[in-house]
């Protein structure tokens, strides 16, 4: 069965959505907790690696389960859309917060 792209479109972004979230998050959490970053650096040689790794990997996962799925066309793009604005704006603040209370 040969998925159309707009069904490979709408999971990749919900994927999107989720690992954006969750790569911020993964980030305080390694910069807060220096037995996670090492053990990101011990298995992966350096934990900018691990981040990619850890990220890249669930996110092809999931943007291939979810338009396997057909789980992504249940927003409608409009709402893709503003799922992918929301989920930046709230990695970003997570990102400053983490900034700003780590480094100010």
């Amino acid at each position: 069965m040969r998925i159309p792209p707009e069904q490979w479109t709408a999971g990749f972004n919900l994927s999107f959505v989720i690992m954006t979230i969750f790569s911020s998050i993964l980030v305080i959490v390694k910069e807060t907790d220096a037995g996670v970053k090492n053990w990101m650096k011990e298995a992966f040689t350096h934990h900018w690696i691990a981040q990619g790794v850890l990220v890249l990997v669930p996110f092809v996962g999931l943007g291939i389960l979810f338009a396997n799925a057909n789980f992504g066309l249940r927003l409608n793009y409009k709402k893709q859309f503003w799922a992918i604005v929301g989920a930046t704006a709230i990695g970003s603040l997570l990102l400053a917060a983490l900034f700003a209370t780590h480094v100010l």
